[in-house]
């Protein structure tokens, strides 16, 4: 916990949807802290380009160079912790057509932002963020792939696959966030430990990109969709903190959709 004097810095690749799930999220789970949320405007491998070329400086110098209003008057010092949520995008591809998206680059980048109190902690949804809406009743969540390096059109893939509440993200309660943080949770524990129950521990990033490289990515060439705000919920109050917020939203306490 941070005092009033200091912030929390979250830094989104987009400026609309992440911003949304982020004032859902914050609504049940994130309302005690001061939190200043601005948006890069592009994707993590762009990012990766910008501050490798300057020797990866501060991501929040970074910002300053885009002239960010939302930074004006915040001294560094005062920032306590820094999130940054981009998407995979492993389709991402420069003017020319040639691919700009690149797994050794992502895992340098998810090595280097590993601490929320230092350089920042990088948190990746895959595909994209509307990952976190890819939840259907009747349709097993774990078994839910994409295509890792195609441009499938995942925005409307994922509104057309899911249950209308989830594609509502403004009328989420407690209820439905329940439902969500369970779901993604327990994928996560089965992409990395192929285990799919909500997990006893947090999981490093780079630890699920790994697992994703080594079971989805490089013999498939597909990815498991998984979303990143759950994540953060399971790392901010530890496996079992956040089971006890949920569960007694469950209808049982292994409920899935």
């Amino acid at each position: 916990m941070v005092s009033m004097s200091e912030v929390i810095l979250f830094i989104f690749e987009g400026a609309k949807k992440e911003k949304e799930i982020f004032s859902a999220l914050q609504k049940h789970f994130l309302n005690d802290d001061t939190y200043l949320c601005v948006t890069f405007n592009t994707d993590i491998y762009q990012l990766y380009q910008k501050i490798q070329h300057d020797d990866f400086i501060d991501i929040v110098e970074v910002l300053r160079e885009k002239n960010t209003a939302e930074l004006e008057g915040i001294q560094r010092i005062k920032i306590a912790e820094i999130y940054l949520f981009f998407d995979y995008d492993g389709h991402a591809m420069y003017p020319d057509k040639t691919p700009r998206a690149n797994d050794r680059n992502l895992q340098e980048m998810l090595a280097f932002f590993d601490n929320e109190t230092e350089n920042g902690k990088l948190y990746i949804s895959y595909p994209m963020v509307e990952a976190i809406i890819h939840l259907k009743t009747g349709v097993d969540f774990k078994d839910i792939k994409v295509e890792a390096k195609v441009n499938i059109h995942y925005k409307k893939l994922a509104s057309q696959q899911c249950d209308s509440i989830f594609s509502q993200i403004k009328k989420w309660e407690l209820n439905h966030w329940a439902v969500i943080i369970h779901k993604h949770c327990s994928k996560l524990n089965f992409v990395t430990t192929d285990n799919d129950v909500f997990p006893n521990r947090t999981f490093e990033q780079l630890e699920v990109f790994e697992a994703q490289l080594e079971k989805y990515i490089t013999p498939a060439n597909q990815i498991a969709v998984l979303s990143a705000f759950p994540v953060l919920l399971l790392d901010y109050y530890g496996a079992k903190g956040l089971y006890n917020r949920i569960s007694s939203q469950l209808t049982t306490p292994q409920e899935l959709i």
